[in-house]
Order: structure tokens, then C-alpha cells, then sequence
């Protein structure tokens, strides 16, 4: 299995039940559970971040297309190995590219 498939999978299953109930919030979600929801981007980062640390798990901000990024771990202000990233997915409004 693709990393992140079973959260993506988990996702698309329950997309439309998510844009009802929390339209426009960030959802994080790791394996098939769904952690929560949250107004910014920064909060869904701090919450994933400080319940998995490395591990992969999903931001999605629901309502929009995804686009897919990675990130260092200093980033974060992680420093248990600074050659490790923390990978995670979420939506982004890039309108200078459109």
C-alpha cells in the first residue's frame, strides 16, 4: 500500500459527509481514523505533528484540491534527525499560479 493510501481511501469515503459538517476546515486524519478538524492549517500541523511526530498522516483542508508537500523536520521544530521529513498532505488556494 502508498503511503497515506488507506487515509486518502478513508477521505474520499467520507468527503461528503466531511464538506456538510466542516466545510473549508483543515481535517487530520491517520490511518483510518479521523483525528479532527480545525480552523488553520498551523493547529492541524501542531495537533498531527504532536501525537505522530515523523510518521505520515493526512491534513486535508476539505472543500478544495489537494496538492502535495514535504517537509523538512526542523521545519516543524522536530530535531530527532534532521535528515528525516515529515510528509503530509493538505489543500492549498495558490491563486498566482491559476
Amino acid at each position: 500500500m502508498n503511503a497515506l493510501q488507506e487515509e486518502l481511501e478513508t477521505y474520499a469515503r467520507r468527503e461528503d459527509e466531511f464538506k456538510k459538517t466542516a466545510f473549508g476546515k483543515f481535517v487530520v486524519i491517520k490511518d483510518s481514523e479521523v483525528i479532527g478538524f480545525f480552523d488553520g492549517l498551523d493547529t492541524a500541523l501542531i495537533e498531527g505533528t504532536r501525537r505522530f511526530g515523523l510518521e505520515s498522516y493526512l491534513i486535508r483542508k476539505i472543500g478544495e484540491p489537494i496538492e502535495t508537500l514535504t517537509i523538512p523536520a526542523l521545519t516543524l521544530g522536530t530535531d530527532r534527525c534532521p535528515f528525516l521529513t515529515c510528509r503530509w498532505e493538505a489543500s492549498l488556494r495558490l491563486d498566482s499560479h491559476r
